[in-house]
C-alpha cells in the first residue's frame, strides 16, 4: 500500500469520527448485552481506521519494512483499538440514560386510569411502541385529575412520571 491509500483510510475515519460526534452514539435496546459484534460500533470503528491509516502512513513513510509487514503492523495497531474501546464506549453510554427511564418521553400523550394530584400519585396508561404501560403518575400544577382525563407525560423521574391536563397542553398550544 501507498502512503495515500493509508491517508484516505485516516482522513474517512476522521470523518466518521465527525459524523457520529455530531449525530451522536445512542445505546441500543440490547446494549446491556456484550458480544463480539456488539463492540464494532461507529466510534470503535472510526477508531480502528485512524489508528490504522496513522500508523501506516507513519510506517510507510519513517520506516523501511516491507508493505507486508507495514500492512501487518497497521492492521494489528487498528484491531487493538476496538476491543480497546468498545468497553470505555458502553461505559459511556450506559452512564448517560439511566436505567428504564425513557428521555425521549416528553410530550407522549396518556390516559388517567387512577385518580391523581400534585402531592398524591396515581396511574397513568399509555402506548409506545406498540405495548401498552401503566405508570405512577403525579400532576405538575397544583389539582387533581380524574380517571379517564387525558394528560401529556413531562418527564419520567425515579419511576414517576410527572404529567399535566392535555387541555391545559392544548391551550397553548
Amino acid at each position: 500500500m501507498h502512503a495515500f491509500s493509508f491517508l484516505l483510510v485516516f482522513g474517512a475515519g476522521l470523518g466518521a469520527a465527525v459524523y457520529t460526534m455530531l449525530q451522536g452514539v445512542t445505546a441500543a435496546p440490547a446494549a446491556r448485552i456484550t458480544t463480539r459484534l456488539g463492540m464494532l460500533t461507529a466510534p470503535s470503528v472510526s477508531a480502528f481506521a485512524i489508528v490504522f491509516g496513522a500508523v501506516g502512513y507513519l510506517c510507510v513513510t519513517r520506516s523501511t519494512l516491507s508493505p507486508t509487514v507495514i500492512l501487518l503492523v497497521a492492521l494489528a495497531s487498528g484491531a487493538a483499538t476496538i476491543p480497546l474501546s468498545a468497553p470505555l464506549l458502553a461505559r459511556l453510554a450506559r452512564g448517560r440514560a439511566p436505567a428504564g427511564e425513557d428521555l425521549d418521553i416528553e410530550g407522549q400523550l396518556a390516559t388517567v386510569v387512577e385518580p391523581l394530584t400534585d402531592v398524591s400519585a396515581g396511574n397513568i396508561s399509555y402506548q409506545r411502541n406498540g405495548h401498552e404501560f401503566t405508570q405512577r403518575a403525579l400532576n405538575l400544577v397544583s389539582g387533581a385529575l380524574a380517571a379517564g382525563r387525558d394528560v401529556v407525560i413531562d418527564r419520567i423521574e425515579d419511576g414517576v412520571a410527572y404529567v399535566e391536563d392535555w387541555e391545559s397542553v392544548e391551550k397553548r398550544l
